[in-house]
Order: structure tokens, then C-alpha cells, then sequence
């Protein structure tokens, strides 16, 4: 198993008194998500003393994979709120997040104006979808 490997890897960082860094905590981030260990990921997103857009995309992506809308929607607006701006890599694991979703809820399909929003992340402070 890779993500045990990793969390080994992690430890003998550690024994040897060497901080792991963003690189270090999205990489294993990206291990969890890769699992649909969604929790795992923001345990290790938590960890992040300074997390920067490529760290937000990572946890965006672990939400997306496991087609968990509310949590992408709430990975956006601590985004926001942290003045990170998003990037064309935010838009296509959006855009992944809409394209997931029809296929997986063909009888409930969200409704075009929050398909919008979320291709587009656009959020009000509530983290739900605003009219477009």
C-alpha cells in the first residue's frame, strides 16, 4: 500500500527532526484522495500551516472523487476565505465535479444553475450554489 509507505516516510521525516512542507503534505494528500479517503485528506490538509492553491485543488479533488458536492462546495468557500485565488485547475476539477454528478444521479440531476455555479465556483457565504 503506497499511503502506508507514505505515513512511513512521514514518521522517519520526523524521527529525524525534518518538517515536512506543502510539497510533502499534498503529496500525501493526493495519496489519500487517490484512496477516497476523503478524511485522511483533510486530517493532512489541517497539518498545512500556509496551504496555497495547489494544496486547496488537492482536497477539492478528494471531494470530487468521491462525489461529495457539499464538501467541495465548503473546500471552496475556506478558499475563499483564505484569499486564494482560483486557478484553471479549480475550473476543470469543478467542471469534473458536474460531469460526475449527471452521470451518477441521472434520475436527480442538479439543477443548470448550479451546474453553472459550480463549473464556474462561484459560492455565497452559505456555501450553496447562487443563482447565475
Amino acid at each position: 500500500n503506497n499511503v502506508a509507505k507514505a505515513e512511513e516516510v512521514l514518521f522517519q521525516m520526523r524521527q529525524a527532526k525534518i518538517r515536512p512542507n506543502s510539497v510533502t503534505w499534498t503529496t500525501l494528500m493526493q495519496g489519500y484522495s487517490n484512496h477516497g479517503d476523503v478524511d485522511s485528506a483533510e486530517r493532512i490538509f489541517a497539518r498545512i500551516s500556509e496551504p496555497d492553491c495547489i494544496s486547496f485543488n488537492t482536497l477539492l479533488q478528494a471531494y470530487v472523487k468521491s462525489c461529495d458536492e457539499d464538501g467541495a462546495c465548503h473546500v471552496l468557500a475556506r478558499m475563499r476565505n483564505a484569499n486564494i485565488q482560483q486557478n484553471d485547475s479549480t475550473s476543470k476539477i469543478l467542471q469534473r465535479l458536474n460531469t460526475t454528478s449527471m452521470r451518477k444521479s441521472q434520475e436527480s440531476p442538479l439543477p443548470s444553475t448550479s451546474r453553472a455555479a459550480i463549473s464556474r465556483g462561484i459560492w455565497d457565504g452559505e456555501c450553496s450554489p447562487r443563482p447565475c
